[in-house]
């Protein structure tokens, strides 16, 4: 039997529970539908929860002294383009009638993580509605 095990990126130690992994990506502000993932050095990157939440801490930090909290790195985007970008409607339907992540990238022609990120993008929204009507949804993608 073979174990997978992960180590955190940030303080070395094994992840025995819950794990994380920070994935950039960019959306249309106009349509909120996803547009593209940034190209970062290592997408096989994994953080425990504690690092996790000192990362986003940092993240958020105002800066002290008027510069960014973040040293800046230049940052390639990949974008798809246009004809290929994701149809959000389309992505929920399928994930509402049971398709898994894979069966819809395939189906659209996008990769599981672009099919994951929009169904995940696009339940924080509607949990953000929800929210204020006093109704709350969860399912498998942790929203």
């Amino acid at each position: 039997m073979k174990k997978i095990s992960y180590i955190c990126n940030r303080c070395n130690k094994e992840i025995k529970t819950e794990g994380t992994r920070i994935i950039p990506h960019l959306f249309d502000f106009a349509t909120g539908e996803i547009s593209g993932e940034m190209e970062v050095p290592d997408n096989d990157v994994h953080f425990c929860l504690a690092c996790t939440k000192e990362i986003v801490k940092e993240i958020l930090r105002p800066p002290e002294d008027g510069k960014t909290s973040i040293r800046a790195a230049p940052v390639k985007h990949t974008r798809l383009k246009k004809e290929q970008r994701l149809d959000a409607g389309k992505v929920m339907a399928l994930h509402r009638a049971g398709w898994s992540d894979e069966k819809i990238a395939d189906e659209m022609g996008a990769t599981e993580r672009q099919v994951y990120q929009c169904i995940r993008y696009q339940m924080k929204k509607m949990t953000l509605r929800n929210e204020t009507d006093g109704k709350e949804q969860t399912d498998e993608h942790g929203i």
